[in-house]
């Protein structure tokens, strides 16, 4: 979650992620049947405008630098759930079993 708002106290991930980059997405959550995937994929979608929205409202609060960023940041991670064969590799291939 720090790396959303690109958090100066974030430390890097764990060596066994294989990454050191805080941004860099690492699904974590456990394995579930592909159907339940996609379905849960399909909701993230539908609520992407509420996201996207819910950053403008509290922009005041923010650096507008850091709310470009987020957006592009957030527009990321829905570009993965657009595209069939990258949501595969990117989430549903790398669940974890226990």
């Amino acid at each position: 979650m720090s790396g959303f708002v690109n958090a100066s106290y974030a430390r890097e991930n764990a060596p066994t992620l294989g990454t050191g980059d805080i941004r860099e997405r690492v699904y974590r959550g456990f394995c579930r049947p592909e159907k339940i995937m996609d379905s849960v994929r399909r909701e993230f979608l539908v609520l992407e405008p509420a996201f996207l929205s819910t950053i403008d409202r509290y922009a005041a609060q923010f650096k507008e630098y850091d709310v470009k960023d987020m957006h592009v940041y957030l527009g990321e991670f829905f570009e993965i759930l657009k595209d069939p064969s990258r949501f595969k590799a990117k989430i549903v291939q790398g669940c974890r079993a226990e």
